[in-house]
């Protein structure tokens, strides 16, 4: 390497927080609607293939259809394997059904603190104090980054029982709808 060439460490990527900015970019919070949601869809599709699946077996077995035929040496082993496929779909979407419905009510809990929290933000953080909130000679690109970087810090000493992700999440939720 070079002595021109820029040598990066941990030590000259850490942002405030002592965080490996290179490691850690990005936000990774999912919200529990969104978790419910997935698992919601999930569960009605594993419903439909199965049902589908089992339903297709059986035109199979009445002669309706010809897909295995009866006289094949494998039939009884292709309906035992197809069945239990098909039933396995049926009992993961039972699982996935159960498990959406225990986090419906996280996410109701959840969307009433984000309710609560960005109508925070709307009454008491406006446009004016994000932008005084760091110097006007900083690269456009970077400012986006120091405004949620502000509002993440007045979320932070507002509501001390969110989490980091909960409170990145929020402070970019905030910046989005005030700057575009």
């Amino acid at each position: 390497m070079s002595e021109n060439a820029t040598d990066i460490t941990n030590d000259n990527i850490q942002d405030n927080n002592g965080n490996n900015s290179l490691l850690t970019g990005g936000n990774l919070y999912e919200s529990n609607t969104d978790k419910y949601k997935d698992n919601l869809s999930s569960a009605i599709t594993f419903f439909i293939c199965g049902g589908i699946g089992i339903i297709l077996m059986i035109l199979n077995d009445a002669g309706i259809i010809k897909i295995v035929t009866k006289d094949s040496p494998s039939f009884i082993f292709i309906n035992i394997v197809l069945g239990l496929l098909f039933i396995g779909f049926i009992a993961i979407g039972v699982w996935s059904l159960k498990y959406s419905n225990k986090i419906k009510a996280k996410a109701e809990t959840e969307d009433k603190k984000a309710a609560d929290v960005l109508n925070w933000l709307e009454d008491n953080i406006t446009k004016e104090d994000i932008e005084n909130s760091y110097t006007g000679d900083i690269q456009e690109e970077m400012k986006y980054f120091n405004r949620t970087a502000y509002v993440k810090e007045q979320l932070t000493v507002q509501f001390t029982e969110l989490s980091d992700e909960e409170a990145e999440n929020f402070s970019e939720q905030f910046v989005e709808k005030m700057f575009n």
